[in-house]
């Protein structure tokens, strides 16, 4: 989780570093709280082939939404802010 949270940190730009890493986090407990909530009596009740059955239908499902979805970008909407560290690191590295 950790590894995931820096990627986004250093992907997104300054502007909207703190908006990412929001998403990420909310996204992230939403799951692991509502995961248990949600599968949990499908496993109780139908045993453990049928919750895994589940799980995998529910994240091809959201692979799919996610896939047919295409946000507005970002850019359009913020103005461009100076690079931080890890943006400057970046284009030097990709110019050397």
């Amino acid at each position: 989780f950790v590894a995931i949270g820096v990627t986004f940190g250093d992907l997104s730009q300054s502007s909207t570093r703190g908006v990412a890493m929001g998403m990420y986090g909310t996204i992230l407990f939403a799951g692991l709280s509502l995961g248990p909530l949600i599968f949990g009596p499908i496993v109780q009740n139908a045993g453990y082939a049928a919750g895994f059955t589940a799980c995998s239908i529910t994240a091809i499902a959201l692979v799919l939404a996610m896939a047919l979805i295409r946000p507005q970008r970002a850019a359009l909407h913020t103005v461009q802010s100076p690079l931080g560290d890890s943006e400057k690191q970046a284009v030097a590295t990709r110019r050397g």
